[in-house]
């Protein structure tokens, strides 16, 4: 597979962009060139910054290898239906020097695919775009990161290929000099955002009815008057979430019944966020709203402790129990480092990747 090339499309992130995504198609495509694979990534770059890529990169991680194509951004109606003619225009003649198309783009997935049958697209959600994907492609691979997805495509009896490729993580080492603050203790990290459902409202309550624990919360949060024991970090870069990740006695991710993308849209049953593998990578215990996408990966008890998304005594009680109980903290620490050194790191999937084109492209040759 050395020779193998890959020209990756986005789903209209931004190298300057807030969005998990962003982070996802990242580390995506640097595990694959590191795997010695020629990959081309077309994203968008805010115009000002269009011939400062590298540096973008290096700001996001120092040590991210990933061969950017960029698409001006800039505030204009139709922008997305630009990106993807611009792309379209730059993929279809690659795709006749033997590059593969790889994609979570799923309208320029059914424009390429009536030239080019050979496509492999990510989905994460099954929006009205994805289902029309579904239904145009009919011999692209799909590669899915919730089983929930995979079950409802099979129910739709579309017969798709569709293969089952959660997330994963990979944690940087910490900045030189220290970026933040001393943490007091106990205390309780978050990263995330405000977004509905993903338990920001959840956190501010459990800091109000134990004032003596210390909730460090990173990523674009805006809480008007917080408890004196909540602190809000801001953007973090790789290097600084590794430090913050270091400084806390545990982690959480308390998501709600309903979780909605950045769109509005409910995503409540088919997120694998990138946060919870990052808590599996960070050697801490954590404690994740029992839901049906956490079950696709994590074992109650094992890897971490689960609680009921509604109940905030469940959710302090298990707080609560992490601090006082050492030794059950560093079972789970461990359990679910090993797991997620075993099976999430963005390497092992870049690998089931490769297998996937790889076992397509023999099976095509041999036809």
């Amino acid at each position: 597979m050395n020779n193998l090339k890959i020209i990756y499309i986005s789903c209209y992130s931004s190298l300057e962009g807030k969005q998990a995504n962003l982070t996802q198609i990242l580390y995506m495509c640097d595990a694959l060139t590191r795997k010695y694979v020629n990959l081309n990534l077309i994203l968008f770059v805010p115009f000002k910054n269009i011939l400062n890529t590298k540096k973008l990169l290096y700001s996001i991680d120092k040590n991210l290898e990933v061969n950017i194509i960029p698409i001006p951004l800039f505030k204009l109606k139709g922008i997305y239906f630009l990106f993807d003619i611009a792309s379209f225009i730059i993929v279809m003649p690659l795709t006749f020097f033997g590059y593969v198309v790889y994609t979570r783009n799923q309208r320029i997935s059914r424009w390429i695919y009536n030239f080019k049958k050979d496509i492999y697209i990510e989905i994460h959600d099954l929006s009205k775009m994805t289902l029309k994907c579904l239904k145009k492609c009919k011999n692209a691979l799909f590669l899915s990161n919730t089983k929930t997805i995979i079950k409802e495509i099979n129910n739709l009896n579309l017969n798709r290929n569709v293969f089952y490729l959660p997330n994963a993580a990979k944690l940087t080492e910490e900045c030189t000099k220290n970026y933040l603050p001393i943490f007091d203790t106990p205390s309780v990290g978050y990263i995330g955002s405000n977004n509905v459902g993903k338990g920001i409202k959840k956190i501010i309550e459990l800091a109000k009815l134990n004032s003596k624990i210390n909730y460090y919360l990173a990523g674009y949060i805006k809480i008007t008057n917080p408890p004196k024991n909540v602190y809000l970090l801001g953007r973090l870069n790789k290097h600084q979430i590794s430090e913050m990740l270091n400084k806390v006695d545990l982690l959480i991710a308390p998501y709600e019944n309903i979780i909605l993308d950045n769109a509005g849209n409910d995503n409540t049953n088919f997120i694998s966020p990138l946060k919870v593998f990052e808590y599996m990578a960070s050697k801490k215990p954590f404690i994740v709203s029992r839901l049906e996408f956490a079950e696709d990966f994590l074992e109650e008890g094992e890897d971490c402790l689960m609680a009921a998304p509604n109940d905030i005594n469940d959710w302090l009680n298990k707080i609560e129990k992490l601090l006082m109980e050492k030794n059950l903290s560093k079972k789970l620490a461990s359990n679910s480092f090993k797991k997620y050194k075993n099976n999430y790191t963005w390497e092992i999937r870049a690998e089931k990747v490769l297998k996937m084109i790889k076992k397509k492209s023999t099976n095509s040759a041999i036809q």
